[in-house]
């Protein structure tokens, strides 16, 4: 990961902790992955090219005040990523980690 990926990363993880101090109720949320996510996936998994007509979400998990867990799938483009419920968005996160590729080795 270069510099510039590394600073685009750091800045998806503190609009993320941004969304969780506003909304101290809620451990899961689903939003679009930023594209430095998806090249780090990129490089860290085997991940197929993004079908036609969807999009790549990311789920993320605040498992304690400043711990998050993300990740990624695939979905509907026409989804509505910040409107998902906690019940959702706990849903697809465990989906997405229960279905997750192998790391490369």
């Amino acid at each position: 990961m270069n510099a510039a990926e590394a600073l685009a990363v750091r800045r998806t993880a503190d609009g993320d902790a941004s969304w969780f101090r506003k909304h101290p109720d809620r451990s899961y949320r689903v939003r679009l992955a930023s594209p430095a996510e998806i090249t780090l996936k990129r490089q860290a998994m085997d991940m197929e090219p993004v079908p036609k007509g969807c999009r790549v979400f990311a789920c993320v998990w605040r498992y304690e005040q400043h711990e998050r867990c993300t990740a990624l799938v695939l979905c509907e483009a026409g989804n509505n990523a910040d409107g998902a419920s906690e019940e959702k968005a706990k849903a697809l996160f465990l989906l997405a980690v229960s279905s997750a590729p192998k790391t490369r080795h």
